[in-house]
């Protein structure tokens, strides 16, 4: 059964993409993955966004290398790759902190300096970027035992951020830290935002979100509770998401990244691969003793 959704309706069969080719396809890549930066970026007590020249710099509230919470992603060729990279290093040199690279594979010269700099890469054959042609699929039927709810409500968000903890390996940190880490409840509850818990047996086990943005939606945030996995929930989630954002607010397409190891989940619901992002680990500097 559902709860607080508004899915399944159905889409209108008058579906247009919003993009003309493929190249204006990677741009939407690029500049949705910014504002999922911004979004998280927001909340909470990090040193938040700087931007100036197309480049976008972002700071959580936690020194934890979060790719999504401590990063740079150059959205166009304004900067060089070595004022790029040192505007980055100069941004969160005073935080002391690590932080990511986001490199979009086609960026031939920032990809060959982060190399040459010998930074270390998150994944060592890029992140894959994925796309969505058109609507999802219908939303499958949702088991009696599990209750989808979407997260209008602070306890609903709370629980979100304590799903995504326990799904990358950091379950019973406590929501405040996981908050710091991972992102800011109050980030998911926000007009351009459409996320989903699935509740098994009443217990949180899985979520994931749409990020409205350029007339798309971005996925993201998707985890599943060990104990509750191989039961479809996180799909059943991002599917409840998409529903919402094509029947209310009519978006024409929708891009995602995803683990290597869950690029199956998003192919069973028509996502191809679209690009990858390469993500270079960025140290902070090396303490010095006067």
């Amino acid at each position: 059964m559902t709860s607080d959704t508004a899915v399944a309706r159905g889409v209108s069969a008058s579906w247009k993409p919003v993009w003309r080719d493929r190249e204006e396809l990677l741009r939407f890549a690029d500049l949705t993955l910014a504002d999922f930066f911004r979004q998280l970026a927001r909340y909470g007590t990090g040193a938040g966004i700087h931007e100036q020249d197309g480049l976008v710099l972002f700071a959580g509230a936690h020194a934890q290398p979060n790719p999504f919470r401590n990063g740079a992603i150059r959205l166009d060729r304004r900067l060089s790759a070595q004022e790029a990279l040192d505007r980055a290093q100069t941004f969160f040199a005073p935080l002391r902190r690590s932080f990511v690279f986001w490199v979009r594979e086609s960026e031939d010269d920032l990809d060959a300096l982060c190399r040459s700099n010998g930074m270390e890469l998150v994944e060592p054959d890029g992140l894959p970027e994925l796309y969505l042609e058109g609507p999802p699929p219908p939303l499958k039927d949702v088991p009696d035992t599990v209750v989808l709810r979407r997260t209008n409500d602070p306890e609903v968000r709370r629980d979100y951020v304590d799903v995504v903890a326990a799904g990358w390996g950091m379950e019973g940190m406590g929501t405040e830290l996981a908050s710091e880490i991972f992102f800011h409840p109050d980030s998911m509850g926000d007009p351009n935002v459409i996320a989903f818990v699935a509740y098994l047996d009443g217990k949180p086990a899985s979520g994931c979100m749409a990020l409205l943005s350029h007339g798309i939606a971005v996925g993201g945030n998707g985890a599943t509770a060990p104990w509750a996995r191989r039961r479809g929930l996180a799909e059943l989630c991002y599917a409840a998401s998409l529903q919402v954002a094509y029947e209310d607010f009519g978006i024409r397409g929708s891009v995602c990244q995803s683990s290597p190891s869950g690029a199956g989940v998003w192919g069973r619901m028509g996502y191809k691969p679209l690009t990858h992002y390469m993500r270079f680990i960025g140290k902070p500097p090396v303490a010095t003793w006067g």
